[in-house]
């Protein structure tokens, strides 16, 4: 698809819900540079990890007959959801439950449910799936907020996703907003609630008055719907059988920014990492669209990750070893800051995990990589001592060692 008809797409349809109320522009960026709180270890991080992965995965796998964009659609929902409670430093709990929380538990083959309800226990611990029913009976408009038995920043957020489709029909949403005020929800949904309402009609304006915090929120979740809509119908190997919408791996990057505390800018290329990559046709008006959206140091985060096209040969269509290498070092060569250090570490994370979820299932690095186990490992080893080089974030470090030697364990099996 070209620019000109996606940026137009994306104008006029997935940043028109906070542009009339907010000035997200680049000045608005500027003002909000501060870092997200780190609070989360890594059994944390690898818990919503595995949550965001494994709501894509079922709508993949129980929605075969939809299109591809409707089943991003549907994971984008709870995506949105996840990202939002991740920003307010909600508990890892609530987030896990964010990102499941939309999965369609009776519209599914029993023995299907069965298998989810066991992987759902094994991965999250019990308790999980009753916090699952529960919000979708707030969603259904059934219920009892008086209960108390699911936490108010979880209802808070899952109301922000339904006010702009008008799903809360069954909730006077004034008296909803009163009731998460005396709640202790986090005051950053709260506020965002209220910017979803306002931007529906439903809130008089001179009741929101919107911070930092907010604007970086606004910020994060229009840098997602952009990654989604660009990414649309795209997908990544996910094990040996399995594939994941690529608009995940964009979310799972930037969450991974988020979780471990890097700034803004950092979090926003992760979610827009993949931007010049080659999943879709761009040229210089998607990256004057970009730089005028996020601004000059997102896009040079994006570019200090990108790899140089592959040249793969016409006979064999495969790619020439050197040429595997080449682009490897090239984006070694490129990173110059902590900044970027981050932002790579974040994307690798990703990437490794995909590696060891094909060799978890038996499979190879072959299977996965045009070069060889040993070739990966010494990209791989010499990026972690690049991260150490720019001296990035110490639980943004430790994720990396944990997910690199998770690696290297599973091929020694």
């Amino acid at each position: 698809m070209c620019s000109t008809r996606l940026i137009g797409e994306l104008n006029d349809s997935l940043l028109t819900t906070r542009l009339p109320i907010v000035d997200l522009s680049r000045s608005s960026l500027q003002t909000c540079q501060t870092s997200t709180v780190s609070q989360y270890t890594i059994k944390d991080i690898q818990a919503i990890r595995n949550a965001l992965k494994l709501s894509t995965k079922i709508f993949y796998e129980t929605d075969s007959k939809s299109s591809n964009s409707i089943l991003d659609h549907k994971s984008h929902i709870s995506s949105e959801l996840g990202l939002m409670l991740s920003m307010s430093s909600c508990s890892a709990k609530d987030i896990v439950v964010g990102f499941l929380y939309n999965i369609p538990l009776n519209k599914l083959d029993p023995k299907y449910t069965q298998t989810l309800d066991y992987t759902i226990q094994r991965k999250f611990g019990s308790g999980i799936l009753e916090q699952i029913k529960l919000c979708q009976d707030f969603v259904s408009g059934t219920y009892d907020l008086s209960s108390n038995k699911v936490s108010n920043n979880l209802l808070c957020a899952i109301a922000c996703s339904l006010v702009s489709p008008q799903s809360l029909s069954k909730y006077n949403l004034n008296e909803l907003i009163s009731h998460f005020e005396v709640s202790e929800v986090s005051p950053l949904l709260l506020q965002q609630l209220k910017l979803e309402a306002l931007s529906s009609g439903q809130l008089a304006k001179s009741t929101i008055s919107l911070n930092q915090e907010n604007i970086a929120l606004c910020k994060i979740l229009d840098s997602y719907k952009v990654a989604s809509h660009l990414f649309s119908g795209e997908s990544r190997k996910w094990g040996l059988n399995g594939k994941l919408s690529l608009s995940s791996h964009q979310c799972e990057v930037g969450l991974i920014s988020i979780l471990t505390g890097q700034p803004l800018n950092v979090c926003i290329a992760g979610m827009l990492h993949d931007l010049f990559e080659g999943y879709i046709t761009y040229d210089q008006e998607l990256t004057d669209f970009v730089e005028g959206r996020f601004g000059q140091e997102v896009l040079d985060l994006i570019i200090s990750v990108t790899e140089p096209p592959k040249k793969v040969d016409p006979v064999s269509k495969k790619e020439d070893l050197q040429d595997w290498k080449n682009r490897k070092n090239a984006v070694i060569n490129s990173i110059q800051n902590t900044n970027s250090a981050a932002l790579s570490a974040c994307t690798k994370i990703s990437t490794i995990a995909a590696g060891s979820k094909i060799l978890y299932e038996g499979g190879k690095v072959s299977d996965w990589s045009q070069a060889s186990a040993k070739e990966n490992n010494k990209v791989f080893h010499d990026h972690m001592s690049l991260y150490l080089k720019h001296t990035i974030d110490m639980s943004l470090l430790e994720l990396y060692e944990f997910e690199f030697s998770k690696f290297l364990l599973l091929q020694a099996k």
